[in-house]
C-alpha cells in the first residue's frame, strides 16, 4: 500500500498496543489496514518526504483563512503517520511558514518547513489592520535553484553571482562577507520594514553555507599564505606604533613578523604563487633579517624604520596576492 502519507482531516484516533482504531466510516478498508501497521513497516526507512505533506488535499484547503490562529487550529486536526505536529508562523498579510515536527525514529527528506502562501485572507481597511511585521525565511533561500549550485566553486566572484540571482521579496542582495577555508559566511541585506524570521532583532541576519569552495588544497594553501602575511603587517604596525625607547617589544614584533613572512613563503610556493610574488616574500625577509638576527644596536627608532620599510613592501605584496588568490 503507498497511502503511506494520507491525511486523516478531523479524525478521533484511539490506539492500543495491537492496533489503530479510526472512529469515522469513511476510510476504505485498505487504507484502515496500513494505519493498523506499525510505523517501520509503512514508512519504508522511516523516512518522510516534504514534498508528500505539502501536496495533501487537506493542506491544499488552508486558504483564506481569517488569522494564523485559525491556520494553527486546521493545522492541529490534521494527522499524519510519523509526524507530531504542524504549526504555522505569519510571514506577511496572507503567508504563513509551517514548521513540521516528526515523531521519535523517523526523519524527514527535505526541509523541515514550507510555505503556505495566501493562507489567511487579506485585509483592507475595511476588514481591519493588515499584519505589520514583514517576514523572510531561509527557506526562500535555501530552496532557490541558484542557491543549490552553491558547491565547491572556484572562488568569492562566482558564489556572489548566484546569490545575486536569489529574488526573493524583502531581500536586497546577499553577499560573502568572510571566506572559512571551503565554507562560506554570507550577510542577508533585507529591505526596509522586513526582518529574518529565524533571526533575533537587531543582530544582522547571516546564512552560513557550508562546502561553498573547491577543496583545491592550492586554493586553501594560498588563502593561508595570504593570511599570514596578513599577520605580519598587524605586527609591524604594531611594531611602529611602540614608543622608541621600548626596544624589547618592538623587537619582539618584528621577529613574530619575519615567522609569519617565513611561514608565507613556504605555503606560497606550495600553492603555486608567480616567482615575482614569492621574491616579494622574500624581499621582506632580507628587510627584516637584521632585527631577527640581532645585527643592530639598541635603537628602537632604527628597528622602527626597517619594520616601516617592510611594511610598505608588505601592501606592495598584498595587492599582487590577492589579486591571484583571487583567480585560484
Amino acid at each position: 500500500m503507498k497511502k503511506l502519507l494520507t491525511i486523516l482531516g478531523a479524525v478521533t484516533m484511539t490506539t492500543t498496543a495491537s492496533s489503530t482504531i479510526v472512529s469515522c466510516g469513511f476510510l476504505n478498508n485498505d487504507l484502515a489496514e496500513d494505519l493498523a501497521k506499525d510505523p517501520s513497516e509503512i514508512i519504508e526507512g522511516n523516512e518522510i518526504k516534504v514534498e508528500s505533506i505539502k501536496n495533501q488535499t487537506e493542506i491544499g484547503e488552508i486558504k483564506e483563512l481569517q488569522s494564523v490562529e485559525e491556520v494553527n487550529k486546521y493545522l492541529e486536526n490534521i494527522t499524519i503517520v510519523g509526524i507530531r505536529s504542524l504549526s504555522a508562523k505569519q510571514l506577511s498579510d496572507t503567508d504563513v511558514l509551517v514548521t513540521i515536527n516528526v515523531e521519535p525514529n523517523y526523519k524527514l527528506e527535505g526541509d523541515s518547513s514550507f510555505i503556505i502562501y495566501n493562507a489567511i485572507v487579506s485585509k483592507d481597511e475595511s476588514t481591519g489592520p493588515t499584519f505589520e511585521n514583514k517576514f523572510v525565511t531561509l527557506v526562500s533561500i535555501t530552496t532557490h535553484p541558484s542557491y543549490k549550485k552553491i558547491n565547491r566553486r572556484k572562488n568569492t566572484e562566482s558564489i556572489n553571482q548566484l546569490l545575486s540571482e536569489i529574488k526573493v521579496e524583502g531581500i536586497k542582495s546577499i553577499e560573502v562577507i568572510e571566506r572559512k577555508v571551503f565554507d562560506a559566511q554570507t550577510a542577508i541585506y533585507l529591505e526596509h520594514g522586513y526582518q529574518l524570521l529565524e533571526g533575533e532583532p537587531g543582530v544582522e541576519p547571516l546564512l552560513y553555507i557550508p562546502n561553498a569552495y573547491t577543496e583545491n588544497p592550492i586554493a586553501v594553501e594560498g588563502e593561508q599564505a595570504v593570511e599570514q602575511i596578513y599577520q605580519a603587517q598587524n605586527l609591524l604596525m604594531s611594531a611602529i606604533n611602540t614608543p622608541s625607547s621600548d626596544w624589547k617589544t618592538i623587537k619582539t614584533y618584528s621577529i613574530d613578523a619575519y615567522a609569519k613572512i617565513e611561514e608565507a613563503l613556504y605555503l606560497g610556493a606550495a600553492a603555486i604563487f608567480p616567482n615575482h610574488q614569492l621574491n616579494g616574500l622574500n624581499e621582506i625577509l632580507l628587510i627584516l633579517r637584521p632585527i631577527k638576527n640581532g645585527e643592530l644596536d639598541n635603537s628602537g627608532m632604527t628597528m622602527q624604520a626597517i619594520a616601516k620599510k617592510a611594511l610598505e613592501r608588505i601592501s606592495e605584496v598584498l595587492n599582487e596576492l590577492e589579486k591571484h588568490y583571487g583567480e585560484l
